[in-house]
């Protein structure tokens, strides 16, 4: 439509081409001032007669832009230079908007981290992994932001292209998070089973349940049943990291021993009603028997009942009736499932978020075209 409006002679584009309109030496001389010597040199031959429209090869010689339409800083180079820019500020935006999705799943690995239950039961393998990977998927992120405004030409660097970077790296956090959430789950799944189920029959935990006994027999004795901690009595000796794991879980959990109840804990038979009834019958000593009197000692000892007493901690003075495996259980599947989960979801919210991103992108083609092709309509 533009090239219809051109007079004879017009510059087409970037390129000084000739219009096929014939054209005088002079008014061809003018029309080449500026470009090459060789396309000036395609007058010379051609006299006084009239000038056609030159070869291609002389157009595709003549691509340099004339100084007085197209200046030289408005010449915009297709590589580097320029596009600093935009590359930075697309890189800071782009890294911004990473971090804040992976503040979340960074944030519950350092709290997997700092768990001293997680710690000995799953170990900092997937917390650091968790990390690992949103780190990664960063620094990747601006590895290929700088590679591409810095290699690709000024043609191929669009809205939509910068929108599928944007996109690619949005589903690929995504996905990272899925697949990392799911040992997550797994684990806790795995050790809450172990702890409730099978507390005296695994490896991991049957050191543990040796060296609760031990302690508990040393806090067992006089000389440190008085003391404030087992720690200030005499034959302690702190091993790595079992003492660890029993202290932490007597100061969060309020337990004490593991997998088993000591002897200091073993129930009482305690007759409640035993002397209120004896006080009765020595009041009635008159009318009641001793037939009597021992049948209604045969009675109380039906209606006894048991009353479980405190186990003495082993790091405080305080006393507990809980076990431990049965909170660092609780613990595991609450905490570390829980964390598993919220990732899981976090990621599939992404791969989502990634595939809308993408159907809207096509969206804007169409409404684009159409628009196009309504102006070339209105042009007719």
């Amino acid at each position: 439509l533009a090239e219809r409006r051109r007079p004879p002679g017009a510059v087409c584009g970037r390129r000084r081409c000739i219009a096929s309109a014939e054209m005088s030496r002079p008014q061809y001389a003018a029309a080449s001032a500026g470009y090459p010597p060789a396309f000036q040199a395609s007058a010379a031959p051609l006299g006084s007669s009239p000038l056609t429209m030159p070869p291609p090869q002389m157009c595709a010689q003549a691509s340099v832009a004339s100084p007085s339409l197209y200046p030289a800083s408005a010449v915009v180079p297709s590589k580097g230079g320029n596009g600093s820019g935009p590359a930075v500020a697309f890189i800071c935006i782009g890294a911004v908007l990473l971090l804040m999705l992976s503040a979340i799943p960074v944030w519950n690995a350092l709290i997997l981290l700092q768990d001293a239950n997680y710690m000995f039961w799953a170990g900092a393998a997937l917390p650091r992994l968790i990390i690992g990977t949103c780190l990664g998927v960063l620094l990747l992120y601006v590895m290929t932001v700088a590679a591409y405004f810095h290699f690709s030409g000024q043609q191929v660097q669009t809205e939509q292209t910068i929108m599928m970077i944007a996109n690619l790296f949005i589903m690929l956090l995504g996905l990272a998070m899925v697949l990392v959430s799911l040992p997550v789950s797994r684990q806790s799944v795995d050790t809450y089973n172990r702890l409730m189920h099978r507390c005296n029959f695994n490896d991991q935990s049957q050191f543990l349940l040796e060296y609760s006994q031990v302690l508990h027999n040393i806090r067992g004795t006089p000389q440190c049943a008085v003391r404030h901690s087992i720690e200030e009595c005499e034959g302690y000796e702190a091993v790595q990291p079992y003492t660890t794991l029993l202290k932490a879980m007597e100061s969060q959990f309020h337990c004490t021993s593991f997998c088993h109840l000591p002897v200091a804990s073993a129930f009482v038979v305690t007759n409640v009603r035993d002397h209120d009834r004896r006080e009765r019958a020595r009041r009635r000593h008159d009318a009641i028997s001793a037939a009597a009197l021992s049948a209604d000692d045969d009675v109380s000892m039906m209606e006894e009942r048991s009353i479980a007493k405190p186990v003495p901690a082993l790091f405080s003075p305080d006393a507990y009736e809980a076990s431990c495996e049965g909170m660092a259980a609780r613990s595991m599947k609450t905490l570390a499932g829980d964390i598993g989960v919220q990732t899981f979801y976090q990621g599939i919210y992404l791969m989502n978020l990634a595939v809308v991103m993408g159907f809207l992108k096509l969206l804007g083609y169409c409404v684009r075209r159409d628009h196009t092709s309504s102006m070339f309509k209105a042009y007719g």
